[in-house]
Protein backbone atom coordinates (compact mmCIF):
# COMPACT_ATOMS: atom_id res chain seq x y z
CA UNK A 1 0.00 0.00 0.00
CA UNK A 2 2.81 2.36 0.91
CA UNK A 3 4.47 1.71 -2.47
CA UNK A 4 1.22 2.42 -4.29
CA UNK A 5 0.85 5.71 -2.42
CA UNK A 6 4.40 6.74 -3.27
CA UNK A 7 3.86 5.79 -6.90
CA UNK A 8 0.70 7.90 -7.07
CA UNK A 9 2.48 10.85 -5.47
CA UNK A 10 5.31 10.64 -8.00
CA UNK A 11 2.90 10.27 -10.90
CA UNK A 12 0.50 13.02 -9.86
CA UNK A 13 2.91 15.59 -8.43
CA UNK A 14 4.50 16.58 -11.75
CA UNK A 15 1.04 17.08 -13.28
CA UNK A 16 0.12 19.48 -10.48
CA UNK A 17 3.38 21.34 -10.86
CA UNK A 18 2.94 21.50 -14.64
CA UNK A 19 -0.65 22.77 -14.31
CA UNK A 20 0.50 25.49 -11.89
CA UNK A 21 3.34 26.52 -14.16
CA UNK A 22 1.03 26.59 -17.18
CA UNK A 23 -1.35 28.91 -15.33
CA UNK A 24 1.53 31.15 -14.25
CA UNK A 25 2.84 31.30 -17.83
CA UNK A 26 -0.64 32.26 -19.04
CA UNK A 27 -0.87 35.00 -16.41
CA UNK A 28 2.60 36.26 -17.34
CA UNK A 29 1.47 36.47 -20.97
CA UNK A 30 -1.59 38.48 -19.97
CA UNK A 31 0.61 40.85 -17.93
CA UNK A 32 3.04 41.35 -20.80
CA UNK A 33 0.14 42.04 -23.16
CA UNK A 34 -1.40 44.49 -20.68
CA UNK A 35 1.95 46.28 -20.43
CA UNK A 36 2.18 46.49 -24.20
CA UNK A 37 5.49 44.60 -24.26
CA UNK A 38 5.01 43.18 -27.77
CA UNK A 39 4.54 46.71 -29.14
CA UNK A 40 7.46 48.03 -27.08
CA UNK A 41 9.76 45.34 -28.47
CA UNK A 42 8.67 46.17 -32.02
CA UNK A 43 9.24 49.90 -31.40
CA UNK A 44 12.64 49.25 -29.84
CA UNK A 45 13.63 47.11 -32.79
CA UNK A 46 12.50 49.81 -35.24
CA UNK A 47 14.47 52.49 -33.35
CA UNK A 48 17.55 50.27 -33.29
CA UNK A 49 17.32 49.67 -37.03
CA UNK A 50 16.77 53.37 -37.75
CA UNK A 51 19.73 54.37 -35.57
CA UNK A 52 21.97 51.77 -37.18
CA UNK A 53 21.02 52.93 -40.67
CA UNK A 54 21.59 56.54 -39.64
CA UNK A 55 25.17 55.71 -38.64
CA UNK A 56 26.01 54.92 -42.25
CA UNK A 57 25.12 58.47 -43.25
CA UNK A 58 27.71 59.83 -40.80
CA UNK A 59 30.61 57.81 -42.20
CA UNK A 60 33.25 59.51 -44.34
CA UNK A 61 32.83 57.30 -47.40
CA UNK A 62 32.37 57.77 -51.09
CA UNK A 63 28.84 57.56 -52.44
CA UNK A 64 29.32 54.04 -53.79
CA UNK A 65 30.75 52.79 -50.48
CA UNK A 66 27.99 54.52 -48.53
CA UNK A 67 25.36 52.88 -50.73
CA UNK A 68 26.99 49.46 -50.26
CA UNK A 69 27.36 49.95 -46.49
CA UNK A 70 23.75 51.07 -46.23
CA UNK A 71 22.55 48.09 -48.28
CA UNK A 72 24.65 45.68 -46.23
CA UNK A 73 23.50 47.12 -42.92
CA UNK A 74 19.90 47.13 -44.10
CA UNK A 75 20.12 43.47 -45.16
CA UNK A 76 21.71 42.45 -41.86
CA UNK A 77 19.11 44.35 -39.86
CA UNK A 78 16.28 42.84 -41.91
CA UNK A 79 17.64 39.39 -41.08
CA UNK A 80 17.97 40.41 -37.45
CA UNK A 81 14.35 41.62 -37.44
CA UNK A 82 13.21 38.24 -38.75
CA UNK A 83 15.27 36.34 -36.19
CA UNK A 84 14.63 38.45 -33.10
CA UNK A 85 11.05 39.48 -32.70
CA UNK A 86 8.47 39.28 -29.92
CA UNK A 87 7.74 35.61 -30.58
CA UNK A 88 11.41 34.73 -30.19
CA UNK A 89 11.88 36.45 -26.82
CA UNK A 90 8.43 36.06 -25.23
CA UNK A 91 9.35 32.71 -23.69
CA UNK A 92 12.47 34.10 -22.02
CA UNK A 93 10.55 37.03 -20.56
CA UNK A 94 7.75 34.71 -19.44
CA UNK A 95 10.34 32.59 -17.62
CA UNK A 96 11.38 35.65 -15.58
CA UNK A 97 7.80 36.38 -14.50
CA UNK A 98 7.19 32.72 -13.62
CA UNK A 99 10.44 32.54 -11.65
CA UNK A 100 9.96 35.82 -9.76
CA UNK A 101 6.22 35.78 -8.92
CA UNK A 102 3.80 33.33 -7.40
CA UNK A 103 0.50 32.58 -9.11
CA UNK A 104 -1.34 34.81 -6.62
CA UNK A 105 1.07 37.70 -7.25
CA UNK A 106 0.73 37.29 -11.01
CA UNK A 107 -3.06 37.46 -10.66
CA UNK A 108 -2.80 40.63 -8.57
CA UNK A 109 -0.43 42.25 -11.08
CA UNK A 110 -2.68 41.29 -13.99
CA UNK A 111 -5.77 42.54 -12.18
CA UNK A 112 -4.08 45.85 -11.39
CA UNK A 113 -2.74 46.39 -14.90
CA UNK A 114 -6.14 45.71 -16.45
CA UNK A 115 -8.00 47.92 -13.94
CA UNK A 116 -8.75 51.59 -14.66
CA UNK A 117 -6.00 52.62 -12.21
CA UNK A 118 -3.55 50.25 -13.90
CA UNK A 119 -4.41 51.58 -17.34
CA UNK A 120 -3.89 55.13 -16.11
CA UNK A 121 -0.59 54.07 -14.51
CA UNK A 122 0.62 52.61 -17.82
CA UNK A 123 -0.39 55.79 -19.65
CA UNK A 124 1.35 58.08 -17.15
CA UNK A 125 4.53 56.12 -16.44
CA UNK A 126 6.44 57.46 -19.49
CA UNK A 127 5.67 61.02 -18.36
CA UNK A 128 6.72 60.21 -14.80
CA UNK A 129 9.98 58.60 -15.98
CA UNK A 130 10.69 61.61 -18.19
CA UNK A 131 10.08 63.96 -15.26
CA UNK A 132 12.34 61.91 -12.98
CA UNK A 133 15.10 61.99 -15.61
CA UNK A 134 14.74 65.74 -16.09
CA UNK A 135 14.77 66.50 -12.36
CA UNK A 136 17.77 64.21 -11.74
CA UNK A 137 19.70 65.73 -14.66
CA UNK A 138 18.98 69.30 -13.51
CA UNK A 139 20.03 68.52 -9.94
CA UNK A 140 23.25 66.83 -11.12
CA UNK A 141 24.11 69.73 -13.42
CA UNK A 142 23.43 72.22 -10.64
CA UNK A 143 25.57 70.29 -8.14
CA UNK A 144 28.43 69.50 -10.52
CA UNK A 145 30.43 72.76 -10.21
CA UNK A 146 30.51 72.50 -6.42
CA UNK A 147 31.33 68.80 -6.52
CA UNK A 148 34.16 69.38 -9.01
CA UNK A 149 35.52 72.19 -6.85
CA UNK A 150 35.52 70.00 -3.72
CA UNK A 151 37.08 67.02 -5.47
CA UNK A 152 39.69 69.20 -7.17
CA UNK A 153 40.58 70.78 -3.84
CA UNK A 154 40.99 67.37 -2.18
CA UNK A 155 43.11 66.04 -5.03
CA UNK A 156 45.26 69.16 -5.01
CA UNK A 157 45.78 68.89 -1.26
CA UNK A 158 46.58 65.19 -1.62
CA UNK A 159 49.14 65.86 -4.35
CA UNK A 160 50.95 68.43 -2.13
CA UNK A 161 51.55 65.88 0.63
Amino acid sequence: MRNLTLLLVFLLFPAGVWAGETERRQLAGEIMDAQGLPQQVAELQARFIQAALGEVEGLDLGEEQKAFAKELRSAVLDELAREIDWASIKGDITDVYVREYSEAELRQIRDFLTSSAGKKYREKIPLIKEHITTVAREKMLKAMPEILARVSKRLLEKSRK
